[in-house]
């Protein structure tokens, strides 16, 4: 994976001299059984998939169904918080790809480019996180996207919606002005990725070194030098974030949501949401 601002330009760019959304497939939040005893992490954030060249192949959970499925060129996956999307182990087609995906404190650009027969490891990936000039009015049109359900209406729209994301898109990463672009600064862009695209339980300092084969010492001294916070005070509001998100987002009890954001108890979790947003999380939820 290789970070590179020039490479998401000129696929953006590629994107909108030549858009190909020829299909939609928006993909909902995933409701396994109640008897299940699988908990995969799903991840709670707006997603859009562009499927550029070729074939992929995602397992897919959308509301209640799962399952493998193949999108060809010209699909765009619309993937709303909580559904589920894992890659195959093999790829039968190559592929080409463009991912943008919203995250709390910055928007994640990824282009994939994938050999026929590769498994995951083959795979070149080229991504690039915009933050300084993230605006929120690209977060609230890939948001107006990812709110609207399969009908006839996102057929009317989604393109046209399409072409302003990428465009707006765009525009942020060409205004980024990021100045560390050297070996630490692309270190924390994937230590941001491993903690998005994890469980918080699982995202422990140990478990971030052994991750990418660094130091305890060296993952502490990389949240003061780019978050501004110590590392246990970025995952506390990490995980208070996504307890937020499933308050507004979802109907899950707030002894459920402490659960699943891996606090101790319902107070412990009602103490550490109300020193950050100095309300409780009940509150929270009916201000929604």
């Amino acid at each position: 994976m290789e970070l590179s601002k020039e490479k998401l330009v000129e696929a953006l760019e590629r994107v909108l001299a030549n858009p190909r959304f020829e299909r939609v497939v928006i993909l909902d939040a995933y409701k396994p059984s109640r008897n299940s005893q699988e908990k995969p992490f799903l991840e709670p954030y707006n997603r859009l998939n562009i499927v550029l060249e070729g074939t992929i192949s995602l397992e897919c959970g959308s509301g209640t169904n799962r399952g493998l499925r193949e999108f060809p060129a010209g699909t765009v996956l619309v993937m709303k918080p909580f559904c589920l999307t894992k890659e195959v182990e093999r790829f039968d087609y190559s592929s080409e790809n463009l991912g943008i995906v919203c995250r709390p404190d910055y928007l994640r650009l990824l282009y994939t480019i994938c050999p026929r027969g590769a498994e995951q490891s083959q795979e070149i990936d080229y991504y690039y996180h915009i933050s300084d000039s993230m605006r929120q009015c690209t977060i609230d049109a890939i948001s107006a996207l990812c709110g609207m359900a399969e009908d006839t209406e996102v057929e009317q729209l989604f393109a046209q919606m399409l072409r302003v994301i990428c465009t707006m898109a765009l525009n942020d990463l060409k205004a980024s002005r990021q100045q560390e672009v050297g070996r630490s600064y692309d270190q924390w862009c994937r230590i941001q990725d491993f903690i998005a695209e994890r469980p918080p339980e699982q995202c422990t300092r140990r478990a971030i070194a052994r991750h990418f084969n660094i130091t305890e010492t060296y993952v502490s001294m990389l949240f003061p030098r780019y978050s501004g916070m110590s590392f246990s005070a970025y995952i506390r509001k990490k995980t208070v974030d996504m307890a937020a998100m499933l308050l507004r987002t979802t109907d899950l009890t707030v002894k459920e949501i402490a659960d699943r954001c891996g606090f101790s108890s319902h107070s412990h979790f009602t103490a550490v949401f109300r020193a950050i947003h100095h309300i409780t999380p009940g509150a929270f939820r009916r201000l929604k």
